[in-house]
C-alpha cells in the first residue's frame, strides 16, 4: 500500500461523548465511483466486536436497526461530500446526527475507519486506544455498523454506539 491510499487507510478516528473533539474532517481527494453497502462486512465486523467484548468480559452489543441506517447514511455522506471525520459538513457531531434521527441514548460514541477490507479496519480499530475504549465501553449496549464500499478505493466503516 503506497501513496495517498496508505495515508487515508491509516487514518482512524474515534470519539466518545465527553471526549475532546478530534481534528476537523479530513478531505478525501478521490473521484466519485459506484457506492454500495457491504452487508457481509457489517456482519463480520459486528461478530468481531462482540468476540472482543466477550474475550474482555464485556456484555455483547445488540444491533439497533436505526443505528445501522444512521451508520450507512453517514458513510455515504462522507463519500459524497469527499471528507472523512466525525464532524460532518454541516457541523454536526455523532450525537447531533443521532438526535436528528430521533435515536434516544444516554451515552454515545462513534468509530470510523477507511480501509480496503473488514479485517484491516477492525484490526486497526482494536489496536487504537481510543477506538478500543469505544469497543469495550460497558456503558454501550447497542450498535449499528454501516459499511459502504467504493468500487475503486475501499470502504468506509462506521460504528455507532449508544447506551441507555
Amino acid at each position: 500500500m503506497t501513496g495517498r491510499w496508505a495515508v487515508v487507510a491509516g487514518m482512524l478516528l474515534g470519539l466518545t461523548a465527553g471526549a475532546s473533539p478530534p481534528p476537523e474532517s479530513i478531505p478525501l481527494d478521490i473521484p466519485k465511483a459506484h457506492l454500495y453497502v457491504q452487508e457481509d462486512d457489517e456482519k463480520a465486523m459486528l461478530a468481531d466486536v462482540n468476540r472482543l467484548r466477550n474475550t474482555e468480559g464485556v456484555a455483547p452489543l445488540k444491533v439497533d436497526p436505526d443505528l445501522v441506517a444512521l451508520a450507512r447514511k453517514y458513510a455515504r455522506t462522507m463519500f459524497a461530500g469527499s471528507f472523512f471525520g466525525h464532524r460532518d459538513l454541516l457541523g454536526h457531531w455523532p450525537a447531533d446526527r443521532m438526535h436528528i434521527a430521533k435515536i434516544a441514548f444516554r451515552t454515545a460514541g462513534e468509530n470510523l475507519s477507511f480501509a480496503p477490507d473488514e479485517a484491516t479496519a477492525e484490526n486497526g480499530l482494536e489496536a487504537s486506544p481510543g477506538h478500543r475504549r469505544n469497543l469495550l465501553n460497558p456503558a454501550f449496549s447497542r450498535v449499528g455498523v454501516g459499511v459502504v464500499a467504493d468500487s475503486i478505493y475501499g470502504s468506509i466503516f462506521v460504528q455507532e454506539f449508544t447506551g441507555d
